[in-house]
């Protein structure tokens, strides 16, 4: 398999960390770029978004900077972007020709995944490409280097 692009779908939380952990080293190994992507959900905070934004674009700033200090070389980019999350990773993946996409998940079950729904699980039946799903688990965060 020959990976150019791979997308980290990222909600800075505890699982993401987990998963940016394998975007990186799966774009250092296979040289790809990696495309780091936040969707603001429209729907959750609708026109009042701007102060959300920039505390966003500021985090995402931060993880980049960490990153760009441990990985010197490693081609990147980010994008926040705005709407359904799925959806707009999606229409992202297809846009930009992306080989991999990796997002972390919480492992929910039962009524709390009814009600929450999961972008993971949309992104695995919507997405042109394989998607990698990293479950934030103690066991795997240790693993990962």
């Amino acid at each position: 398999m020959n990976i150019k692009a791979i997308l980290l779908a990222t909600d800075f939380s505890d699982c993401s960390d987990v998963a940016s952990r394998y975007a990186v080293s799966l774009a250092r190994d296979s040289g790809a770029r990696l495309h780091f992507v936040h969707v603001i959900d429209s729907q959750s905070y609708g026109s009042h978004s701007g102060g959300l934004l920039d505390q966003n674009d500021s985090l995402m700033k931060e993880m980049l900077n960490e990153i760009a200090a441990d990985e010197p070389g490693l081609k990147f980019e980010s994008h926040l972007l705005g709407g359904d999350p799925a959806d707009e990773i999606v229409e992202y993946v297809k846009d930009k020709q992306v080989d991999l996409v990796v997002v972390g998940t919480h492992g929910r079950t039962g009524m709390s995944r009814l009600l929450m729904g999961s972008v993971a699980q949309a992104l695995m039946r919507n997405a042109p490409c394989p998607v990698l799903t990293v479950k934030s688990t103690e066991r795997i965060a240790e693993g990962v280097s």
